[in-house]
């Protein structure tokens, strides 16, 4: 269960096990999946399914994680 953070004028559901790096900034209203990672300098302006690799001004999706039983790998995209 991740965690609901309360705004003026809307809210942002961060998932467990997510890494938000420095200087990223979450728009209102926008919820962001469990396992994900989000790059330095990134602007959320969307939601974000679990395990999403996530970077950008607007951000992107450029990977995503897959997790296996003792193990992940991380897929990105071109």
């Amino acid at each position: 269960m991740g965690k609901k953070f309360s705004i003026e004028h809307g809210e942002v559901f961060i998932g467990n096990n997510t890494y938000i790096a420095p200087n990223v900034v979450i728009s209102k209203n926008n919820s962001i999946g469990s396992h994900c990672i989000i790059a330095t300098n990134s602007f959320i302006n969307n939601s974000f399914p679990n395990n999403s690799v996530i970077a950008g001004n607007p951000a992107k999706k450029i990977g995503e994680i897959i997790i296996n039983e003792n193990d992940y790998e991380l897929i990105y995209f071109k």
